[in-house]
Parts: C-alpha cells; structure tokens; sequence
C-alpha cells in the first residue's frame, strides 16, 4: 500500500548548463511529496553544506541552490535529491564553469621605432567531469 508519494519536476534544472566563472550560479527544483520531502543538494557525490557562498532555499514546492562567484574548481554534477517514506526522487545537472583570458597586445617602444611587439592571443579555456 503507498502511503505517500515524492515527485521532483525538475525542468528548470536542466541537464547540462555553462557558466561564466565569478558568475552566481542558481539551480531551482519543484519538489511535491506528501508526506513534504526532506531535499538535499549534492555535487558530485558530497553533499552541499550551506556557507556565506553557498544558499538553500525553500518556499512551497521550489527549492533552490544558488552559490555566489563561482570558480572553475566548482565544474560538476550537481544533484538535488527529495525523500520521504514513499522514496526518492533524484535530478542531476552537469555544470561548466567556463573562463576567459582577453588579448592582450604589448608593444615595446625604443625611441620612436617599436622594439618588439606580441599578442596574447584569446584564450577560452572550461573545467570540465572527465
């Protein structure tokens, strides 16, 4: 006999995102249950503990992950997961943080001629799950 049920509608968390470094992150999941379920966010397979750059949220049915100037160390799954007695109901996001290097032209002047010049050519580089 079910007694309960759990059901996470996770389309705003959607599977794969990109984001810029030093950008605030911000993850929303709808989570129903009756009995309510307990919702904890993971990444990768530790779980998230609340910081000054790190806030979970809650009000009614949609919870939300949101982590403040992100790094590119911080590239993961990300996974919110609801339970109560009747089960569990689990979504997971890939998250990219992504980074970018602008160019950069020096120029070496010796008198009125230029010595040497280079360019720092741009540079896209992402921290990405192997």
């Amino acid at each position: 006999m079910l007694t309960g049920c759990v059901h996470s509608d996770s389309k705003s968390l959607s599977d794969t995102q990109n984001i810029q470094d030093k950008k605030n992150l911000t993850l929303t999941a709808k989570v129903t249950g009756k009995p309510e379920p307990e919702v904890k966010w993971y990444r990768d397979s530790t779980e998230i503990q609340p910081t000054f750059k790190i806030k979970m949220t809650k009000a009614e049915e949609t919870c939300t992950l949101t982590v403040t100037g992100v790094t590119l160390k911080m590239s993961a799954n990300y996974k919110c997961v609801a339970t109560n007695r009747a089960g569990e109901a689990t979504h997971v996001a890939k998250i990219t943080v992504q980074g970018e290097c602008a160019a950069i032209w020096l120029l070496i002047m010796q008198g009125d001629m230029p010595a040497f010049h280079f360019k720092i050519f741009k540079l896209d580089y992402k921290a990405t799950l192997a």
